[in-house]
């Protein structure tokens, strides 16, 4: 039986933070960001036509092969190592039907734990992130990391965001992850999964976690932050046009 510990979220929101928490001082976790390799694309990380497919059709065959197979993998790595606790922050994993396969799963018949943690960030914040990573600006870095606006299965309608260019493709893409949140927040809680939530720029984040899943940290290590960078006159713009374009369009 292993403990997995996934995250939903948008990305540029503390993912690697909370990876090097584990790693660094949960000795009981094989902890990883993500797995980028050139083998593990389609096996341990969703592929762009699996992640395509799912925000088309849902959770397919295919898409349950997929997560059969990771999970499997994963075990035996786990218990490889003799541990008993999986992290991995990617946050591809909960935008490629991750949690439609542990909700599909009877709770008497499941192996394992599975721990969801949503990390939650200022949306103008993981916007602007992204903006300045140059995400979400091709379609073929949508279809990857990201989401595409028209995806039939979407939460939130692209339409009044489009009008807004790239800023609003952002602005969109946030808000979609903040529906998919909710609505995953309340689903898996309803089926008696363990839910932490968590803002990464607030001071007790790490408190919160460490409490929650049993390890500690030294005093004096315990600062942990999402890369931000210095605030600049630009990044403080480009945050208020995204304000601006948010508050101009309801939830």
């Amino acid at each position: 039986m292993v403990d997995f510990v996934f995250t939903i979220t948008q990305g540029r929101s503390g993912t690697h933070s909370l990876y090097d928490l584990f790693k660094q001082h949960d000795p009981e976790t094989l902890a990883f960001h993500e797995h980028l390799d050139a083998n593990a694309h389609g096996i341990l990380t969703p592929d762009i036509g699996q992640l395509r497919r799912f925000n088309t059709d849902g959770l397919t065959s295919e898409i349950t092969a997929f997560w059969t197979r990771k999970l499997a993998i994963i075990r035996e790595m786990t218990a490889g190592r003799g541990l008993r606790r999986y992290l991995e922050a990617a946050h591809m994993n909960a935008k490629c039907g991750l949690i439609e396969y542990a909700l599909a799963t009877e709770l008497e018949d499941r192996e394992d734990r599975f721990r969801f943690i949503v990390l939650d960030r200022a949306p103008e914040k993981i916007a602007r992130s992204i903006y300045e990573h140059g995400g979400m600006r091709h379609i073929e870095n949508m279809w990857l990391w990201y989401l595409h606006p028209l995806y039939p299965r979407n939460l939130v309608d692209s339409a009044p965001y489009s009008k807004h260019g790239y800023l609003g493709k952002l602005a969109w893409y946030v808000r979609e992850v903040e529906a998919r949140k909710s609505a995953y927040r309340s689903r898996l809680l309803d089926e008696g999964f363990d839910v932490l939530t968590i803002d990464i720029d607030q001071p007790d984040w790490v408190d919160t976690v460490v409490r929650s899943n049993g390890f500690s940290v030294p005093t004096g290590h315990t600062q942990f932050h999402a890369a931000r960078g210095e605030p600049t006159a630009r990044r403080s713009t480009v945050e208020q046009n995204l304000r601006d374009i948010l508050n101009s369009i309801p939830v």
